[in-house]
């Protein structure tokens, strides 16, 4: 009842704060719908980290019996989809708790977020990384939070859980093993492209440019300084290998961003090493804006700076972002700041697409990486600045991040895993509702803002 009345708010009111304001109430809404999301899951495995938050999808009201009897469903009634702990996205929610475990400064509750965090995060140990999908949001973004929220044995223990993901991820490709091509210089696997060829080639999954992340930080804490060197090598490398791919497409060939992507590895190939064609599958098309694709590229770029400061790094995530805001800018678009889901889609077909507003949130979280280490004399500061600030004013109104008195089970709505219509003309599920990645991106830029912004507790609204 005391949360209701302290931050339920219209949005006339939401409008009257000022953006800190608004962040600071974005993250105690975080926090009940965590809690909420923690009830949810035990109440129907009946063990803390058995299930995993995926998307929202809508209870089937056309049956009289949940109109009696909403409790079964406990709200809010836009419930999660849920699946185990391989699952590529499990790693966001348990990621999540441990950043509000590093928010909380009430001491009950950030043991109550230690608990929750540890017993989401635990199933995620036992996997062995042999494919480096995802690498990052199923291990690196779980124990780094509890690596630093503990001492001693176990704090080595999530350094050592850290480490051999890293290394798994690092090994060189040979003999149809090993994720990291040394002639094409990227992390991939071997994969048949069915719609073009039908022949196999060096894949790499856009997805997973952020398991830059995994190599960057664990060569900052790996003892084995020759090691360490290579993966920081590794993960420059393949920024620079997608972003100048990128680059390439999109200004001469007016290709955008795609999610996967295609390289010769026959040695006998005259064309051995060189990027060969690519396919959209998420986006609308092969040669369309898949605004997420894009996102996961900033972000993976934008970290990459951080750790690095190398340079021609830095080129390629300003070109990154540029891009992404400049196709933001589209006529089309002007109403917010959230991303549709694909640009070339709401450019040339519906401008009222479904906005994705993981995208957004993805995209805001890596800037703010950024700007954390960018250069004060650098021409395009202040505009990133300002593109920050609308990203997380539109992210934090309540028509993406309701108030705590509407039944919605994720932080943010609005986010777009797979365009029904576009792509697959089925069902509606995929689309319109909340992600649980969105809802992790989110809260990291939330935190970063507080953290580039100097600001510790503000009174609240």
């Amino acid at each position: 009842g005391v949360i209701s009345k302290v931050f339920n708010s219209k949005e006339k009111k939401r409008n009257s704060l000022t953006l800190e304001q608004r962040i600071e109430l974005s993250l105690k809404i975080t926090q009940h719908r965590s809690i909420e999301t923690i009830n949810y899951l035990i109440k129907r495995s009946g063990t803390p980290g058995k299930r995993f938050p995926q998307r929202t999808t809508q209870p089937p009201f056309r049956n009289p019996i949940y109109k009696y009897f909403p409790s079964l469903y406990l709200a809010p009634q836009s419930m999660w989809v849920y699946g185990k702990f391989h699952h590529w996205s499990a790693g966001a929610f348990p990621g999540l708790l441990w950043k509000l475990h590093q928010y909380e400064t009430d001491p009950a509750m950030k043991k109550y977020w230690e608990n929750y965090a540890k017993a989401w995060s635990e199933p995620l140990q036992s996997l062995n990384y042999e494919n480096p999908k995802d690498v990052t949001m199923n291990n690196l973004f779980v124990f780094m939070g509890w690596y630093e929220a503990s001492m001693g044995k176990e704090k080595q223990k999530q350094l050592d859980v850290i480490l051999a993901a890293a290394n798994q991820l690092a090994k060189p490709y040979k003999n149809g093993t090993g994720s990291f091509h040394e002639k094409i210089g990227a992390f991939g696997s071997e994969r048949k492209a069915n719609s073009h060829d039908n022949q196999i080639h060096w894949h790499i999954f856009i997805d997973h440019v952020i398991n830059v992340e995994q190599l960057l930080w664990a060569a900052k804490h790996n003892r084995d300084q020759v090691q360490a060197k290579i993966w920081q090598q590794q993960a420059i490398r393949h920024i620079k290998t997608i972003g100048k791919t990128l680059e390439a497409q999109q200004k001469t060939k007016d290709i955008g961003v795609w999610q996967r992507m295609y390289f010769d590895q026959n040695p006998a190939s005259s064309t051995y090493g060189k990027f060969l064609f690519e396919e959209g599958k998420q986006g609308w098309k092969d040669d369309s804006i898949w605004s997420r694709g894009q996102a996961w590229f900033i972000y993976g770029a934008c970290v990459t700076y951080q750790y690095t400061q190398d340079q021609q790094v830095l080129e390629i995530a300003k070109g990154a972002i540029n891009y992404f805001l400049d196709n933001l800018n589209h006529r089309n678009f002007r109403k917010d700041f959230i991303a549709p889901w694909d640009f070339s889609y709401g450019q040339q077909k519906n401008p009222r697409t479904e906005r994705d507003s993981s995208a957004s949130a993805i995209t805001a979280a890596g800037i703010l990486k950024l700007l954390k280490v960018l250069p004060h004399s650098d021409p395009d500061r202040q505009r990133y600045i300002k593109s920050v600030d609308n990203f997380l004013w539109d992210l934090t109104a309540s028509t993406y991040l309701p108030d705590i008195d509407k039944l919605n089970a994720s932080i943010l709505k609005y986010g777009c895993y797979v365009h029904p219509d576009a792509l697959i003309g089925g069902s509606q599920e995929n689309c319109s509702h909340g992600v649980i990645w969105g809802d992790y991106f989110l809260v990291d830029a939330l935190l970063e803002y507080r953290e580039f912004k100097g600001f510790k507790g503000l009174k609240k609204p």
